[in-house]
């Protein structure tokens, strides 16, 4: 894998802040070529302790019976597939609604905004899991909602495509990462 260097990936990160803040032109920040689109995925890594903090949040008897081993196999190979499904369905999409031109950098975007979104959702997902604060709960799904809008029009600018379709694309994302979630957690409780 080509690592991006440290000012890559501040950059990335300050282009998809500036995208979160309505700025358009900020794409034009990002790398949008095949190395772009690999360096990307070191988001991953990014998000990976806030990954593990909602993971942890999640942990239960139930859930370890087959032995932490196992249990980390399993998570481990869900959260790779989750950053490889949403990448692969998009080449068909993409190509399906004439916009193969602009999948690299739909993808070079949507990556590092996962960076963003993970610190926004998983900190508040935290709070109200501690708290257990019914109040919590609606701003977590403010978040979420929040989120959705993002990606929405994320994928409008890095796409460029129209509201129904970017819908579309982003529900097909979050169903995508239930798939994966669903079957990760039936194989561990299962």
């Amino acid at each position: 894998m080509i690592l991006p260097s440290q000012a890559e990936t501040l950059k990335s990160l300050y282009a998809v802040w500036r995208l979160l803040r309505g700025d358009r032109s900020a794409v034009s920040l990002l790398e949008e070529g095949p190395e772009g689109f690999v360096k990307s995925f070191f988001a991953a890594a990014l998000v990976l302790p806030f990954w593990l903090l909602h993971e942890w949040m999640l942990l239960s008897d139930e859930r370890v019976a087959g032995g932490l081993p196992f249990l980390f196999a399993i998570e481990g190979l869900t959260y790779g597939i989750s950053w490889l499904a949403f990448p692969v369905a998009m080449t068909f999409v993409a190509e399906a609604l004439g916009r193969s031109q602009h999948y690299f950098r739909h993808i070079v975007v949507w990556n590092w905004a996962v960076v963003i979104q993970a610190a926004f959702a998983v900190p508040v997902a935290a709070l109200a899991g501690a708290a257990e604060v019914a109040a919590l709960g609606g701003i977590l799904l403010l978040v979420q909602i929040a989120i959705f809008v993002y990606q929405w029009y994320l994928t409008r600018v890095a796409l460029q495509v129209d509201s129904f379709p970017a819908v579309g694309i982003v529900l097909m994302a979050w169903v995508l990462d239930l798939l994966v979630a669903g079957v990760g957690h039936s194989m561990i409780v299962g």
